[in-house]
């Protein structure tokens, strides 16, 4: 019985799969881009000159953990800084 169940969940799994691919390839050929648009990152200066509390923490030696409860920012931000 559980092999069936098994069978069954990855076929569904791999249909999922090719519909998916299908109407991302139908999407491209329409002409819609996916993703990103473009310049809506911020550039690593840019980012550091922004978050210059976080980085200014971050060189007098404190910690990860610290400097995201001092700053009021969250752990992610003071990681990807």
């Amino acid at each position: 019985m559980m092999a069936i169940l098994s069978e069954v969940a990855a076929n569904e799994a791999e249909v999922l799969r090719d519909r998916i691919l299908s109407g991302l390839a139908k999407a491209k050929i329409n002409g819609i881009v996916l993703g990103r648009r473009k310049g809506t990152s911020i550039p690593p200066d840019k980012l550091l000159q922004k978050q210059s509390c976080i980085v200014r923490k971050l060189k007098e030696g404190q910690s990860n953990r610290n400097t995201a409860a001092v700053t009021k920012k969250g752990f992610g931000k003071v990681v990807s800084v």
